[in-house]
């Protein structure tokens, strides 16, 4: 839609609706500017059925993207229990059906709407669902719901002694209290007595305990009964942003009179049973192992160990709050741009399991359903390595303070130019030890930095800059295996250099001393055919506006010959957000190389492919980068503001996507 002139509607008397004549001019506007071809290929993911695009009418699992595809009559799904479409004939999933609606049963589609109670669009839940269409209250209202309902809903609630056709049912008070929730008890999957409540098989005492809940309607089954709940963020939320209005609890809870303490609470699926609640055992003991516990276990960077339960139950809520946000495990790129080797990734059922286990009381499972314990050595992961540098004495580092970037020489005692197939770091003190970066000096510049600094090593604050005066070896961060080249294959380790390495140190509060190793294992020089090498993209030009919080800057590169790219890496500093490199091919083809989003200085991660990407000559490579330098930016080291330009200091900014490739060895 590029160049479009935009309309300006303003609508009488609009309140938080669209005006009937503004909505249909609006339409028309879309309608006319994007035309439907007969056999244009369609796709549409969602989360809900809520913004199911009038489609996709129910989900398989909620809070899971829902996937619909179609391109003529033919169409393809994932987690989708039911689909509206125009009247026709439709190959969905393999399968030949003819109507409007389908529903999937039993792996297998059928014509119509699917019997019983099913989380459907108009019906899909959370409780605060209920309050974005008409309903009516019976019974005392809460009154933090009421006056928060006048003051930011700018409405008086809508009161009632029976319930309104074509209305939610807001429910409040116990059924001793409240006639009508007496008489829809009995079809409620719950159990009420003045003495006890019992909810998904556990009892609580009625007299000091609540039930919230979301249901459909047994009145009225198009419509829902919610039971003593409002909209379940407070009045603090209100007071906030915008961000902080998201729902609070799931299908239900328990809730504590006189604290307000959640008890339980936990969700329905999606035919409106009591969902199964994951436990440590079954469901979180194996996310945790494969992708928490290289850094969260005894003596390594993580904060806490994850490795048992007590450990998890005590984090359980930082585990499902960082995980949602996506800021753990620390892995930038963004799923469906670029395939790597050794994703952190968490995959989406992995972050709503954590979530619903946190949200659910954190039950613990059986023994025998634990996964059996990783066995993890301090030995060389290859074997003996062929060289080890180690530092000749021990770095001290403050407990207190900004983290610390020390930079290490030492001799190669090369002669000759020799080839790496694989390196590794031993850390000499894993709570400190942040991550690794190891390069070769030809110019004699580190020897000189050294020598001048009285304590061990020399600061190297300016991050990767080194890397531009010095040939990149490798490096190191928690839970990365080494990788180990092809037998055919090294990266070039030149003679009469010295190895420097590159630590950033994060305090643990008090006084530590590291003193790691770096293990290099070399290649057969005569048998090495492709020499792995880097080019870095970037533009020291850039300038970034004081105040701006998104602001972006570009780069770019064109090869100059066919290239078989094995790897990238961005770097930015701390105002750095996120960075996309992309590849146009001479064709106008894109190919997607990562996208670095959210990007955190603090894990900067080089990303290898699973399989080599293969640019033919004339290929551009784009990096464009985004920096936030306002007061928004927690990380922002400038006090006052002010512009911010290219340096090799952590308070200033670069704009670099290295691009790694292998290219056959010059005889």
């Amino acid at each position: 839609m590029t160049g479009l002139r935009a309309i300006w509607l303003v609508g009488p008397k609009t309140e938080h609706k669209f005006h009937p004549e503004s909505k249909a001019q609006s339409e028309a506007f879309l309608t006319g500017h994007l035309p439907r071809k007969a056999n244009e290929r369609y796709r549409f993911v969602t989360y809900t059925a809520r913004f199911g695009d009038g489609r996709i009418e129910a989900l398989e699992e909620m809070y899971l993207p829902a996937t619909l595809e179609q391109q003529g009559s033919a169409v393809t799904t994932s987690n989708v229990m039911m689909l509206r479409l125009a009247k026709g004939s439709y190959t969905i999933d393999g399968q030949a059906v003819t109507g409007t609606v389908f529903h999937k049963a039993g792996g297998r589609w059928a014509v119509g709407e699917p019997k019983g109670l099913i989380k459907r669009s108009g019906l899909q839940v959370p409780i605060d669902d209920a309050f974005m269409d008409r309903f009516v209250s019976i019974g005392e209202p809460d009154a933090a719901f009421a006056a928060n309902w006048k003051t930011h809903m700018n409405g008086q609630l809508l009161r009632a002694t029976a319930p309104v056709k074509d209305a939610h049912l807001v429910l409040w008070g116990t059924p001793a209290t409240n006639p009508t929730l007496a008489k829809i008890l009995p079809k409620l999957p719950v159990q009420w007595t003045a003495a006890k409540l019992t909810v998904n098989g556990q009892t609580f005492d009625a007299t000091t305990h609540s039930l919230a809940m979301i249901y459909p309607n047994p009145l009225n089954p198009s419509k829902y009964v919610v039971v003593n709940s409002g909209h379940s963020f407070g009045t603090k939320d209100f007071e906030g942003t915008n961000a902080l209005l998201y729902p609070r609890y799931g299908d239900y809870a328990v809730v504590e009179k006189a604290t307000g303490a959640v008890k339980l609470s936990g969700y329905f699926d999606s035919r409106w049973q009591f969902a199964a609640a994951p436990t440590y055992a079954k469901d979180i003991a194996p996310i945790l192992q494969a992708k928490c516990e290289g850094c969260h276990r005894p003596g390594q960077i993580g904060p806490f160990p994850l490795t048992n339960y007590k450990q998890a139950a005590a984090f359980h809520a930082e585990i499902g709050r960082v995980t949602q946000a996506r800021t753990m495990p620390p892995w930038s790129a963004i799923p469906g741009y670029g395939s790597f080797q050794h994703e952190r990734r968490l995959s989406e059922r992995e972050i709503l399991t954590l979530a619903r286990w946190s949200e659910t009381g954190q039950l613990e499972g059986k023994a025998s359903e634990l996964p059996a314990a990783k066995k993890y050595s301090d030995d060389w992961a290859l074997g003996k390595p062929d060289m080890v540098f180690t530092p000749p004495e021990e770095f001290a580092l403050s407990g207190n303070g900004v983290d610390v970037y020390r930079c290490f020489v030492l001799p190669s005692g090369l002669t000759e130019d020799k080839f790496i197939r694989a390196l590794e770091v031993r850390p000499g003190n894993r709570k400190i030890v942040h991550h690794v970066r190891t390069f070769a000096d030809l110019t004699g510049e580190a020897r000189k930095l050294d020598a001048a600094d009285p304590a061990p090593g020399f600061d190297c604050s300016i991050g990767m800059a080194v890397a531009y005066k010095r040939i990149g070896l490798g490096g190191w961060a928690p839970g990365l295996e080494p990788d180990d080249l092809p037998a055919n294959t090294g990266r070039r380790f030149p003679g009469k250099s010295d190895v420097v390495m590159e630590i950033h140190y994060h305090k643990s509060g008090k006084r530590e001393v590291d003193q790691s190793s770096l293990g290099i294992w070399l290649a057969d020089t005569e048998k090495v055919k492709f020499v792995q090498k880097s080019v870095p993209i970037a533009n020291p030009f850039i300038k970034i506006p004081a105040g701006n919080a998104r602001h972006m800057e570009k780069a770019s590169y064109t090869l100059p010959k066919d290239t078989r790219v094995t790897a990238v890496l961005p770097h930015m500093h701390l105002l750095g957000q996120e960075m996309k490199m992309t590849a146009v091919l001479p064709d106008g083809t894109e190919r997607p190389l990562v996208w670095a989003k959210p990007y955190d200085f603090n894990w900067q991660t080089q990303y290898t492919f699973k399989e080599p990407v293969e640019l033919p000559k004339g290929t551009k490579v784009n990096v464009s980068a985004w920096y936030n330098n306002s007061e928004s930016n927690p990380k922002n080291p400038s006090n006052p503001l002010k512009d911010i330009r290219w340096g090799e200091g952590t308070t200033e900014e670069m704009l670099v996507g290295f691009l790694i490739y292998v290219e056959p060895r010059a005889n």
